[in-house]
């Protein structure tokens, strides 16, 4: 199995973000990307990825994942905000 993350609850404005697209507007492609580069950056570079990986930015609540893996590394960043863990027996860790 690939490890990989499925989204169960998205969570109100959570979405995925990358670098964006600097230098294509005139193509009609929008710069997009994250809100906050240096929290995506540093995110990235907690976890041990390249600074422009893809993350999974969440406003204003942030959504329930399942995660496809036996362990997975997680970075929260920018932000006062918990983790809450539960594990396939059930048990809950913070």
């Amino acid at each position: 199995m690939i490890p990989a993350m499925k989204v169960i609850r998205p969570g109100l404005h959570s979405t995925f973000q990358d670098a964006g697209r600097i230098g294509y507007r005139d193509i009609g492609v929008p710069c997009s990307g994250p809100l906050d580069r240096a929290s995506l950056r540093l995110a990235n570079e907690l976890v041990g990825n390249r600074a422009d990986t893809p993350v999974l930015e969440m406003l204003m609540g942030g959504p329930t994942v399942e995660v496809w893996a036996e362990s997975a590394r997680i970075a929260l960043t920018g932000c006062h905000a918990s983790v809450e863990i539960t594990t396939a027996a059930g048990r809950q860790r913070q």
